[in-house]
């Protein structure tokens, strides 16, 4: 939501969408969600810029092996970034901007296949829960948005505690 309320285009874009596939239901329902193409591609963008773990599960090196430059010997415990891959300049045009569209006309999804998107690992290990999670997230945000226009009528000052 954070990336929405920083992009009020963008969050305009999916409700118009929510709100144009549900038909002026009060509930959104699962069968709508294939319908709702821009708000995947939020997802997407989302878990790109702002991972649900900064780190991939630790792996080890059961092989010495060379990468880019580095060598890597057998037993060498590494860990992967997914913040980092996420924000690659040499990955990503623009990397730091939310911009929804880039995933548009792109095969790319967070099932592992491609490492510059990786939110939930990859191979063997990779989360066994994916299909109910983001189904989940897709529900909440579909039905945030049916519920009001995701937006405060008035401004009301934000009390802090010091």
């Amino acid at each position: 939501m954070t990336h929405l309320i920083k992009n009020p285009e963008v969050m305009k874009k999916v409700s118009e969408e929510i709100r144009q596939v549900s038909g002026g239901k009060i509930e959104v329902e699962e069968c709508d969600l294939q319908h709702l193409h821009y708000l995947k591609l939020v997802i997407k963008e989302t878990l790109r810029l702002t991972p649900p773990a900064p780190l991939l599960h630790p792996r080890e090196c059961i092989q010495d092996t060379q990468i880019n430059g580095y060598d890597i010997p057998a037993k060498t415990r590494v860990f992967v970034s997914f913040w980092s891959t996420g924000k690659d300049p040499s990955y990503w045009d623009d990397p730091e901007t939310f911009r929804p569209e880039r995933f548009e006309d792109s095969f790319m999804n967070y099932r592992g296949s491609q490492f510059g998107l990786i939110p939930f690992g990859s191979g063997r290990r990779i989360c066994p829960a994916i299909t109910f999670a983001m189904a989940g997230v897709e529900l909440v945000f579909a039905i945030s948005f049916t519920a009001s226009t995701g937006t405060c009528r008035r401004e009301s000052p934000l009390k802090t505690s010091t």
